[in-house]
């Protein structure tokens, strides 16, 4: 499961931040949090941290697969002089198998400059395994250091270490892997485009090319994601839906599809959709290590899909996945995710209302870690923690 995650110099965040699911200051893990929430005001960065995770698991799944992964995906905090030249930094402590892994890189868009992992068993202090200084190479213990030396030898600037070691079975690396490869991310948002999008995203997937490769963008950053196409209809909206039913596509309720339109398309005799089909929750691959969940559902969202997800994060929980929960600064979005979280891991403590921590309309349940995200003056995100004021 997911302890902490910790990022600096990307999109908004600035600062070092932290993003932890240790319920004490003490760092003991018989109080780890399964389940976290996150709340903020609109663009307070929120979906940033999503983002940067992400960007995290491309690097450690994918880095030794596209030479360009770097300077294509990486966005360092631009509001700094010096954000373009300083490095990125990521790192994440999980808690696999009773195992506790920290690991972390720091990456320019040149290459990796730093990068490092330290692992311990059950009760002891995480201690080095490697440390990486640009191409240096440094292996505490001197079997690892003679066995791993022509990977070592052959990981490439780009390359994380840890990525190039995961193709020769290390089998630290194959662990984290394999928690990156197992999360689940879910952002189930729907918005209409401007004319700029409007126009690229046309262009782009009337090239099958270009088509493939929005799909797979859209599928990594969210997993409900089945299939994006453009499609023409005469009389608005409903009319565009009865004729992609027509050509069998499955439209099963508002939250399985997204049908994006051009500004003030109602009153062309022919609308253009961008059409974006999605899965039902129980066709969803399931997420054994982590899975975030994004609760800003429109206000149209139908109970029969609210159940679904709350059954999804139900099962995810029952598997013992860490869930982070990304919620709008809206009493029904708040109201939602304190719902999923009290039904399906308090549901003992939700039956009585003397276990309840009000805050100006919200509620705190025990055994969460609510952390606020806001902007400071800078254009930075920062996190507020433990059961912040929520104004």
């Amino acid at each position: 499961m997911l302890l902490r995650f910790s990022c600096n110099n990307y999109l908004s965040f600035n600062e070092r931040t932290c993003f932890s699911l240790y319920n004490t200051n003490d760092h003991v893990f018989a109080d780890r949090l399964h389940v976290a929430a996150l709340y903020g005001r609109p663009l307070s960065g929120k979906s940033n941290w999503v983002k940067a995770l992400l960007f995290m698991s491309n690097m450690v799944l994918h880095s030794h697969r596209y030479e360009n992964l770097i300077p294509e995906t990486l966005l360092p905090f631009l509001l700094s002089a010096n954000g373009l030249y300083a490095g990125s930094y990521f790192e994440v402590e999980l808690l696999l198998s009773e195992t506790h892994y920290r690991y972390g890189f720091e990456v320019q868009h040149s290459g990796v400059s730093a990068e490092w992992l330290y692992v311990a068993g059950a009760g002891s202090q995480p201690q080095p395994v490697f440390t990486r200084t640009g191409q240096r190479i440094t292996w505490l213990a001197a079997a690892n250091r003679v066995k791993y030396q022509p990977v070592s030898e052959g990981t490439r600037p780009t390359w994380l270490l840890l990525g190039n070691l995961f193709r020769h079975t290390f089998a630290p690396a194959m662990a984290i892997s394999r928690f990156f490869s197992n999360s689940l991310f879910i952002m189930a948002v729907n918005h209409q485009t401007d004319q700029t999008d409007w126009d690229t995203a046309k262009k782009l997937l009337t090239v099958p090319a270009y088509k493939h490769l929005v799909l797979r963008w859209l599928q990594k950053t969210d997993a409900t994601v089945a299939g994006i196409a453009l499609a023409r209809a005469s009389g608005g909206e409903k009319a565009g839906t009865a004729e992609l039913e027509e050509q069998q596509t499955p439209v099963f309720n508002r939250n399985a599809i997204r049908i994006l339109k051009a500004s003030d398309s109602e009153t062309q005799p022919e609308t253009e959709f961008i059409v974006v089909k999605r899965r039902k929750p129980d066709e969803l691959p399931q997420a054994n290590n982590f899975v975030y969940f994004n609760a800003a559902f429109e206000e149209s969202t139908t109970m029969k899909s609210i159940v679904n997800y709350g059954f999804l994060m139900a099962h995810a929980l029952l598997k013992g996945a860490t869930v982070v929960m990304d919620s709008p600064e809206k009493v029904w979005g708040a109201a939602f995710t304190r719902y999923l979280t009290a039904l399906f891991l308090n549901s003992q403590r939700f039956a009585s209302d003397k276990q309840f921590i009000f805050t100006t309309s919200v509620l705190n349940l025990p055994g969460v870690s609510y952390q606020y995200l806001y902007k400071n003056n800078k254009g930075e995100t920062q996190i507020a923690m433990k059961n912040p004021h929520i104004p």
